[in-house]
């Protein structure tokens, strides 16, 4: 009888030792799933609008935010803060539409609680826009590579324009031209293993120059430009003085020849 009763008693104690493990469990991992899908979505939130980590919006401005986007569908909308020209040129170049837009976190607030100042900067964003078509066009006339153009919008509210340019030298255009009219031609295939055999032993001999001065090697130069205004932007873009700039070896231009030889 004694066994029995002990018996029955250690089977109550492992079930009562069995259940609140149990529900212990269930409530930690339900504790934990709404934490880390939150998580997600903010990040994913994030990552969509290019809204600076840390960065905490007001509905009012995320709401404005979205505006924006949806109206000027052709722009990439970044809101961080920046310290330099440089920072802020370096979070515009993520950007991968038309124009690329910087705006500091202090006057997207501003838009979004006083409709005069939103209706300010709006006005800005749309003349600019215009401004930026037409000086896209006068560059692509004129044969300039263009990498980005945009703006920036300061905490204090000042406007700048920006432009990353680029410029390759005549043998590295020639090459980019002659490889289109071969990807047209029947034996496109052939006619760019012929060039670019060519170009290799032209690269080989002039490499024992080691300048780009004589242009023996295939080079770019990049440069971005600010201004206060389109016009502004467009003038020094033509003055730009592409000799006191440093030229880089063209990546991926000869297969595995090194340009720095």
């Amino acid at each position: 009888m004694s066994m029995v009763n002990g018996l029955g008693s250690n089977i109550v104690n492992q079930l009562s030792a069995y259940q609140p493990k149990k529900h212990g469990t269930e409530k930690t991992e339900n504790a934990k799933k709404p934490d880390s899908q939150i998580g997600v979505q903010k990040n994913k939130a994030a990552s969509e609008t290019h809204i600076q980590e840390g960065v905490e919006l007001s509905e009012g401005a995320k709401k404005l935010l979205d505006e924006l986007k949806e109206k000027y569908g052709n722009m990439d909308f970044f809101v961080s803060n920046y310290s330099s020209d440089e920072e802020a040129e370096s979070i515009m170049s993520r950007g991968t539409k038309e124009y690329s837009v910087l705006i500091e976190p202090e006057i997207l607030e501003q838009m979004a609680a006083d409709e005069d100042v939103k209706n300010k900067y709006m006005g800005i964003i749309d003349e600019s826009t215009g401004k930026l078509d037409e000086m896209k066009e006068q560059l692509k006339e004129s044969g300039q590579e263009i990498d980005s153009i945009g703006m920036k919008i300061d905490a204090e509210g000042t406007v700048k324009f920006f432009a990353k340019i680029r410029e390759q030298n005549e043998k590295y255009q020639k090459q980019v031209a002659a490889d289109k009219e071969a990807a047209k031609a029947e034996e496109a295939k052939e006619a760019k293993r012929k060039e670019r055999d060519e170009a290799m032993d032209k690269l080989r001999e002039g490499q024992g120059t080691k300048t780009y001065g004589k242009k023996e090697a295939p080079y770019e130069k990049v440069t971005t430009i600010y201004a206060d205004s389109v016009d502004e932007l467009l003038e020094k873009i033509k003055n730009v003085d592409w000799s006191q700039i440093e030229a880089t070896p063209i990546k991926g231009f000869g297969n595995k020849i090194d340009f720095t030889v």
